[in-house]
């Protein structure tokens, strides 16, 4: 059995994650009630967020949400560099928020999924303090491709760090 560094699982990972997508909205086009993308989101989400926290939140960039990607986030994004200044700050928030199913759905009048809103808390100086991001679907999709950029091959030294600690909680 081939051993992986934890860069090396993540970059399969993301692979994946990013052929799943394009199958899944190549079925949604085809056959639009076969294919459920707001679900496919979520579950790349809580894979592409969780997953990387859980082989090491050490190894995960403090660099400010911001300069990553050029800028490209997505306004909802952008819009929590406030609360969630640097791309491990923002991870460890979604992977709560995700991993403790605090993420709340809001229908358009047809009962689509037009918003998904992740919500939590943190702690900053010795007092918890709650965040909520909306982000209409079409941002999950968005955000989910932008994450799996930072954690392929060409991005990796971006959002890494080297030192590779376990996280144990």
């Amino acid at each position: 059995m081939v051993m992986y560094s934890p860069e090396r699982m993540l970059q399969d990972y993301v692979e994946r994650t990013l052929k799943n997508i394009i199958c899944i909205k190549r079925i949604a086009e085809n056959r639009p009630t076969e294919a459920f993308e707001v679900t496919e989101m979520i579950n790349a989400l809580l894979g592409i967020i969780v997953f990387p926290q859980q082989i090491g939140r050490a190894m995960i960039s403090k660099q400010p949400v911001s300069s990553l990607l050029d800028g490209r986030w997505p306004p909802s994004v952008l819009s929590m560099s406030n609360d969630f200044a640097t791309l491990q700050h923002l991870m460890h928030g979604m992977r709560n928020s995700i991993a403790h199913g605090n993420i709340s759905f809001t229908p358009n009048e047809k009962g689509d999924i037009d918003y998904v809103t992740f919500s939590g808390k943190y702690k900053r100086n010795r007092k918890y303090r709650k965040w909520e991001m909306s982000m209409p679907v079409a941002e999950i999709s968005t955000f989910v491709v932008m994450l799996c950029e930072l954690f392929s091959t060409s991005k990796a030294q971006t959002c890494f760090t080297r030192r590779a600690v376990p996280n144990r909680h």
